[in-house]
């Protein structure tokens, strides 16, 4: 987490240990670069869907996580405006699974992101998303 201003690197990391729904789904923050994050969790029983396996909506929370700090990176606030997710595998619970955003428009009024949660097995989802630019990451107080 080296080649992003030490302050900037700080806050993301402050970001992520303050994150209330980020903790509740125990996702943390393992790597970032410019326009790039990685985040990762294991899976719970506790975030099952009916079939035992990791509810589609914490694989959403968990790429909508990465593809946010990835638009952090490039000291940009923003917020979603669309979410699209493809699920390719199931997740059992304990299974460490990692969700990479990569910024690949930072447009000044949309930033667009992609996305892939990877799993012991490979590739579980891909997302694409679309991202509201809505000030400074490091002028923004929670």
């Amino acid at each position: 987490m080296n080649e992003l201003p030490p302050d900037l690197v700080a806050a993301l990391e402050r970001a992520f240990r303050t994150h209330p729904f980020g903790a509740l789904m125990g996702i943390r923050l393992v790597s970032v670069g410019t326009g790039r994050a990685t985040v990762a969790m294991t899976a719970s029983s506790h975030q099952a869907n009916l079939h035992g396996t990791l509810h589609g909506g914490a694989i959403a929370t968990l790429l909508d996580m990465a593809m946010g700090a990835a638009v952090y990176t490039l000291n940009v606030r923003a917020v979603t405006v669309e979410l699209v997710v493809t699920y390719l595998a199931p997740v059992s619970p304990g299974e460490e699974v990692t969700a990479t955003g990569e910024v690949t428009h930072p447009g000044r009024r949309i930033i667009v992101v992609q996305s892939a949660v990877q799993g012991p097995a490979g590739t579980v989802a891909r997302g694409h998303g679309l991202y509201l630019p809505r000030g400074s990451f490091l002028e923004f107080e929670p």
